[in-house]
């Protein structure tokens, strides 16, 4: 019998070493502002990303001009306005915002860089809803029983679903940089978070009687902002200022102050705008059932991932970026 080298099969083939597995690693930061290094959860076979523009989303449901969302219905889009809602009211934030405001002749309100209702990052969205729910709670305070506000809202992030949505509550959503335009003199400017370029867009129209927007002190009189230095401090001169109440919970309103113009007759805040009662509690942001199903979601439900002429004199705004990351 000749002899061979080689080994005959299973006899004693080496034993495979231990497979290593490359889990992938994000960063997660939670609502007191840490960041956490954990494991990336599998990827489900329920929500797979689409390419939207030809573009493969990495964040959320699908990608639309480097801006991710999360797929939502309009049904659940009026769910999560009932939840915010509560949310809202329930905040003692809600009750003390009637107390600051200061009373003013509002013909309309104009609301820039807002954010989308579909906001891939969880905080980004929430915030978006609490942001919405103060808006609706100045909106009830300054109409009263005779008295309709437009709102004029704008956005470049906003999606078809968002634009449906805040048309249905009976705002009026426009194409950046269309808004602008609306701003007068009687205007109330709701822009929370947004870009200094968005405030020099809006002093090209008018000087609003009212502006809720970031701290003029914190962020107009950064050093690195000096050829805008005098037309800020001029601006800041003309404005008198009241810190806007903060959640208890989260910073969907940090460095936010209620800014109205010294020209303006009972401009003490507060002054015509009592503080509200229980019952004016209940009254406040009240979801008409026209506007939304009175079903109570689950807050997982609300809070999951997959789940706006001027005169032709007048200068033309430019397109900017609205809200700051």
């Amino acid at each position: 019998m000749p002899h061979t080298n080689r080994k005959k099969k299973g006899a004693s083939a080496a034993k495979p070493g231990p497979k290593i597995v490359h889990s992938k690693r994000q960063e997660i930061e939670d609502s007191d502002g840490w960041t956490h290094v954990v494991n990336a959860r599998p990827r489900s076979n329920t929500h797979q990303h689409e390419k939207v523009d030809g573009v493969q989303s990495h964040v959320g449901d699908f990608e639309k001009s480097g801006f991710s969302y999360v797929t939502r219905t309009l049904g659940e889009t009026e769910h999560d306005l009932w939840y915010f809602t509560k949310m809202w009211q329930d905040d003692s934030a809600s009750i003390k915002l009637g107390t600051v405001l200061p009373s003013a002749d509002i013909k309309n309100i104009v609301c820039l860089g807002l954010g989308s209702l579909q906001n891939a990052r969880r905080e980004g969205r929430r915030d978006t809803w609490y942001q919405l729910c103060a808006l609706r709670s100045i909106l009830e305070l300054y109409e009263g029983k005779d008295k309709k506000l437009e709102v004029i809202l704008q956005d470049p992030v906003f999606s078809d679903l968002d634009k449906q949505f805040l048309t249905s509550l009976g705002y009026t959503v426009v194409d950046d940089p269309a808004a602008f335009q609306h701003v007068t003199g009687d205007s109330l400017v709701y822009a929370i978070h947004c870009y200094n370029d968005v405030f020099k867009q809006i002093v090209k129209f008018a000087k609003p009687a009212m502006m809720i927007r970031n701290k003029l002190d914190d962020l107009d009189l950064n050093p690195t902002l000096k050829d805008d230095a005098a037309a800020l401090q001029e601006l800041i001169q003309e404005y008198e200022g009241q810190d806007f109440p903060q959640l208890q919970n989260y910073h969907s309103f940090s460095d936010t102050k209620i800014y109205w113009r010294k020209d303006l007759a009972n401009t003490q805040a507060g002054s015509e705008i009592p503080s509200l009662s229980a019952s004016d509690h209940e009254r406040i942001l009240e979801i008409k059932s026209e506007e939304v199903v009175d079903t109570k979601p689950a807050e997982t439900q609300a809070m999951s991932g997959s789940t706006i002429q001027a005169e032709s004199r007048q200068p033309q705004a430019e397109e900017v970026t609205q809200k700051q990351d």
